[in-house]
């Protein structure tokens, strides 16, 4: 314990630090068990041609990128502009 009387934190790091990095982990994988659900709805919303579903795209979308992260897009640097 440090003279404040408090847990050190792992790795040197601030306790705010240690508890983002729990709720980030708590939030992925709440997020990750919504999956099935999220893809039903992309699947739903891709069968339905009655009605724009923007919306549940979009919320099915965030709660997969944060689940599971933004797919990497690669690009070329040697591109010129």
């Amino acid at each position: 314990m440090s003279q404040t009387g408090r847990r050190a934190a792992p790795q040197g790091l601030e306790p705010a630090a240690v508890e983002t990095r729990r709720v980030v982990a708590d939030v992925k994988a709440a997020a990750r068990e919504l999956t099935p659900e999220a893809m039903d709805k992309l699947k739903e919303a891709v069968a339905d041609h009655k009605a724009p579903w923007a919306a549940k795209i979009a919320a099915a979308i965030a709660i997969l990128d944060r689940g599971w992260g933004k797919p990497t897009q690669a690009f070329d640097a040697n591109e010129h502009f």
